[in-house]
């Protein structure tokens, strides 16, 4: 399973009303279609990659390229980066929500399933990882 090789893939955060986890093929699958089609104005660049710069087959295949990247990033960095659209630079922000300031937000139950195999990627020593 791809879970022993990749155990993100098997991590789950659901409250009530939401699932939380990474998508699989079919749900990128559905992501690319929609980028396809297009998801805003061409005469406005609210991303930090240039939809509407491209054909169809392109915006599809830069949005699994793309989705497939951050699958692979698990670290934390400094919040953000910079980057160049339509030749201005532009600065991208990653929000991070640690675990005090998680529970002191919290209002609903979250239940976790597949953490454990998980925590070396994240970078939280584990009694097997030694």
């Amino acid at each position: 399973m791809i879970t022993e090789h990749w155990s993100l893939f098997g991590l789950r955060l659901r409250t009530p009303q939401l699932e939380l986890r990474l998508p699989d093929l079919e749900d990128l699958a559905q992501l690319a279609d929609v980028a396809a089609a297009g998801v805003h104005d061409p005469a406005v660049m609210p991303f930090v990659t240039a939809w509407t710069d491209t054909t169809a087959a392109g915006r599809a295949r830069s949005t699994l390229q793309w989705a497939w990247t951050q699958a692979g990033r698990c670290y934390v960095d400094d919040g953000s980066e910079w980057h160049v659209v339509q030749g201005r630079r532009v600065r991208g922000r990653r929000l991070l929500l640690d675990r005090e300031h998680w529970a002191a937000a919290r209002t609903i139950d979250v239940t976790i399933t597949g953490l454990e195999p998980c925590l070396e990627q994240f970078g939280v020593p584990t009694a097997s990882a030694g």
